[in-house]
């Protein structure tokens, strides 16, 4: 039996930031060899290691997975954005009808 995914997940794009780095609780492996800014970067939790470029998956119970950008890639698809306009014929109860034009 093949089952989907309800929810829509957040991610972020690992950019090598400061702020991603203290947000996602990182640890730079070669700091504690007395290096400074080395390659060696993981998140606490998580015995993988970060690059730049990985997605980080946070889910409902703010438990977090780490992906590759082309794991990632293969297997999510941005959500569309509904247009403000279009939001509020739906809010509103307009139906398909009201939305598209008629050209008699």
């Amino acid at each position: 039996m093949k089952f989907y995914r309800k929810q829509p997940i957040e991610a972020e794009q690992f950019d090598g930031s400061s702020d991603l780095f203290m947000k996602y609780d990182m640890i730079d492996i070669g700091t504690m060899c007395e290096e400074r800014y080395s390659p060696e970067i993981y998140m606490l939790g998580i015995n993988k290691k970060v690059s730049v470029g990985d997605w980080i998956i946070t889910d409902n119970f703010n438990h977090h997975t780490l992906m590759t950008d082309k794991e990632f890639q293969q297997q999510y698809a941005r959500l569309p954005v509904i247009p403000k306009n279009i939001a509020g014929y739906i809010v509103t109860g307009h139906g398909l009808n009201d939305l598209i034009p008629n050209n008699q």
